[in-house]
């Protein structure tokens, strides 16, 4: 059985791609209006909250961050 992934690794790729470049609303875009999202240290209800948060950390301490994952780059 062959298992097509191409989509999931797209949305990966969007949201590495949104942190590599700081893009707050691109990385929110990813979510649904009512997404509920757990981080390390944060927990936010809705796209608009995960938006101004990731803004937020872009600014701030992950300013110049850049989102790593081996498995499949």
């Amino acid at each position: 059985m062959t298992i097509d992934t191409s989509a999931v690794q797209d949305v990966l790729r969007k949201v590495y791609e949104a942190w590599d470049a700081g893009d707050a609303d691109a990385f929110a875009e990813l979510y649904l209006d009512d997404a509920t999202v757990v981080m390390p240290g944060t927990f936010r209800r809705g796209k608009a909250a995960v938006r101004d948060h990731m803004a937020a950390a872009f600014a701030g301490p992950l300013k110049g961050s850049r989102a790593v994952d081996r498995c499949w780059r």
